[in-house]
């Protein structure tokens, strides 16, 4: 008989624009039994989700000033020390292969990595909050003919009041 893996184990964590602030993933997976919670818990994941992509995009774009300007730097350095007589090929193939670009380009490709799945991770808590909703609907249906006849008449109050 196989043993089930914690699903927790399995998901990693992965770290916003600050790097001491983690987003657990195994929060977007669990869905508890009292539907009014998980609304709440969805609002917080969400809220806490659009930071974090947020911050992955602000990153991002610093990040690629950060690689322009270094690119910028590189080939008039590549250029001034050629006196010239050098081709735009050449120029771009000395930068690429300096150590300080590729590590500059890792950083910024690490920085569109985490808004992608940022963005990603939005898309399914949307997903999750479309599911949520259908079985808010469906319990409903399921609810004794009087109680859905005071939910009804409850929520017509509350969208009067406001």
């Amino acid at each position: 008989m196989k043993k089930k893996k914690n699903l927790k184990k399995q998901l990693p964590d992965i770290t916003g624009f600050d790097e001491d602030v983690k987003f657990d993933l195994s929060d977007m997976y669990e869905v508890g039994d009292d539907l009014d919670l998980e609304f709440r818990r969805q609002t917080e994941l969400v809220g806490k989700a659009g930071w974090f992509y947020s911050s992955a995009r602000r990153k991002a774009r610093l990040m690629k000033a950060k690689l322009a300007l270094m690119e910028a730097r590189l080939k008039d350095e590549i250029r001034s020390k050629a006196n010239g007589r050098i081709s735009k090929d050449a120029v771009d193939s000395a930068m690429i292969r300096r150590k300080e670009y590729q590590h500059a380009l890792k950083k910024y490709n690490k920085a569109l990595y985490r808004q992608d799945l940022f963005e990603n991770i939005l898309s399914a808590l949307d997903h999750k909050k479309n599911s949520l909703m259908s079985l808010g609907a469906t319990a409903r249906k399921e609810l004794p003919e009087e109680l859905r006849a005071l939910s009804e008449s409850l929520r017509h109050r509350m969208r009067r009041k406001s």
